[in-house]
C-alpha cells in the first residue's frame, strides 16, 4: 500500500474525540459548547429511558457529529448511560453510520483499552483536561448549590480520580494515539480545529 492510499484511507474514516478528567473539569461544558456550534440537533431514544442516548448534530458544510448520552441537565454524556458495555454500542453504531463521534464521563475515565481500540475504526483524538484541582472542588460545589445541596465537597474522590488519570497518559501514547493534555481554553480550540469547525460559517 502506497502512502497516498494510506492517507486516503485514513481520512476516511469518521472522527473520534474522547474527553477526559475528573470530575469539575468542564467535560460537560466542553461539549455541550461544541454543541453549540452546530445547526441542527436530532435527539435518539431508546426503551425506557426519558431522556434521549444520544444525538446527531448537523452543520452546513461540515461533517455530523454524533454526541452520546444526554445534555439535559447540569452534568451529562457517558454518565447518563449505564455500562460501559452500552456506551461502546452507541459509539460504534454511530462509526458504522460513518459519523463523527464526541463522548465524555467519569465512567469512561476508567478505561483505557476500549478507548485505544477506537484508533483502529477511527481518527482519535484523546484529550484530558488539566483544570486545577481547586477549581475542579469550586465547579462541583457551584453544582450543588443550584441543586439546592448546601453540603461542602469532600474532595478526595476528585483527587482520587485525577490520580488515576496520570498512569493512563503513558498507556495512550505508547499506543501511538493523538493524546493531549490541555485546559479547558485550548482544548476548546483543539476540538474545533479536528472536527474542522469555522464559527464564521455557522
Amino acid at each position: 500500500m502506497s502512502c497516498g492510499t494510506l492517507t486516503v484511507k485514513m481520512m476516511t474514516k469518521p472522527r473520534a474525540i474522547n474527553i477526559r478528567g475528573t470530575s469539575g473539569c468542564g467535560k460537560s461544558h466542553l461539549v455541550k459548547e461544541v454543541m453549540k456550534l452546530y445547526d441542527n440537533k436530532t435527539p435518539h431514544f431508546t426503551s425506557g429511558r426519558r431522556r434521549p442516548i444520544g444525538y446527531t448534530l448537523d452543520r452546513k458544510n461540515g461533517a455530523p457529529l454524533y454526541v452520546v448520552g444526554h445534555y439535559e441537565e447540569l452534568c451529562g454524556g457517558c454518565d447518563t448511560i449505564i455500562g460501559l458495555d452500552a456506551i461502546y454500542d452507541e459509539i460504534h453504531a454511530a462509526i458504522d453510520q460513518k459519523l463523527d463521534v464526541i463522548f465524555e464521563g467519569l465512567i469512561v475515565c476508567s478505561d483505557v483499552e476500549r478507548c485505544i481500540e477506537l484508533n483502529v475504526y477511527t481518527r482519535l483524538l484523546v484529550i484530558e483536561l488539566d483544570t486545577p484541582l481547586d477549581e475542579c472542588i469550586s465547579n462541583i460545589q457551584d453544582r450543588r448549590y443550584i441543586r439546592g445541596d448546601t453540603r461542602p465537597v469532600n474532595p478526595k474522590h476528585t483527587i482520587a480520580k485525577m490520580d488515576q488519570l496520570v498512569p493512563q497518559r503513558k498507556r495512550f501514547e505508547s499506543a501511538g494515539l493523538d493524546f493531549r493534555l490541555l485546559d479547558y481554553k485550548w482544548a476548546l480550540v483543539d476540538v474545533k480545529e479536528f472536527l474542522e469547525i469555522e464559527e464564521a460559517s455557522v
